[in-house]
């Protein structure tokens, strides 16, 4: 199967693969034609562990040079981000922007944490204003770096409510494009959810949309599906993909996660 070249995938290479895989796993994704993928960086590990940045490094540089867009999460800060906002201090902001002058011009796309308006991933109750402090912190920290596009955390769902906060506060004003997970398993994306991920684009408009997060797992829990129905639902929703204006668009994920075949996340 050979995908349309607006559709990457999930990788994560630098954190989920021994280097010794690379080659075997990068000549895949050319077989299928693939030729952006989404990697994430932990907070966590790169400040607060003796390897750091290493494994990070030796698997961007190779991406790169294989000639991979890469478009990097990052994400997994080393607590609640409300409790990183410190107004002088900026300890979150500063931790993100040393990243991407790390990575500029390697890497030109950045995702700013990871489905902000869950508390799973916000640490406390999810807050757009908060968001949008955070933001706002990064732009002034990243403004000698040209050619930077910063690109909101992906939103599980369509979450209207938190996006017209994030714009009435602002937010949208330091974004250059925004991003959304329309998971809707077991059933395939069409119908309701469809209409609400195109509303979704029409609002923000004229900043582009990224599909960061798209999948069906085949797990033997309640979100499961078959192999046959996992293609299926892939095939119809690239077929409507057009509709949904999306700038790109990130399968997630290329290989299973764990061995758990009664978790979802696990079989995706």
């Amino acid at each position: 199967m050979h995908l349309p070249q607006k559709v990457g995938v999930n990788l994560f290479l630098a954190r989920r693969y021994p280097p010794e895989e690379y080659p075997t796993i990068l000549a895949k994704l050319k077989e299928l034609n693939i030729t952006s993928v989404r990697e994430e960086i932990s907070l966590r590990e790169v400040f607060f562990s003796p390897d750091g940045f290493e494994r990070y490094d030796r698997a961007f540089q190779m991406l790169h040079q294989q000639g991979f867009r890469i478009l990097l999460l990052i994400s997994d800060p080393p607590g609640p981000p409300a409790s990183l906002l410190d107004p002088t201090l900026t300890p979150l902001a500063n931790a993100i922007s040393t990243v991407m002058y790390r990575y500029h011009p390697l890497i030109h796309e950045y995702q700013i944490l990871n489905e902000v308006n869950t508390q799973r991933f916000w640490g406390t109750e999810p807050n757009a204003g908060e968001y949008t402090i955070l933001l706002r912190q990064i732009r002034n920290k990243i403004r000698n770096l040209p050619g930077i596009t910063l690109i909101s955390a992906g939103l599980a769902g369509p979450d209207f409510p938190y996006l017209e906060k994030l714009f009435s506060e602002g937010g949208a004003e330091m974004l250059d494009a925004f991003a959304l997970h329309p998971y809707s398993f077991p059933s395939p994306l069409k119908g309701t959810d469809l209409e609400l991920t195109s509303e979704f684009i029409k609002r923000v408009k004229p900043k582009p949309t990224y599909l960061t997060e798209i999948g069906w797992p085949t797990s033997t829990d309640r979100y499961g599906i078959s192999e046959f129905f996992q293609a299926r639902y892939l095939e119809e929703f690239l077929s409507l993909s057009s509709l949904l204006d999306a700038e790109y668009i990130f399968w997630y994920d290329f290989r299973d996660d764990g061995d758990d075949p009664n978790f979802f996340e696990h079989r995706m």
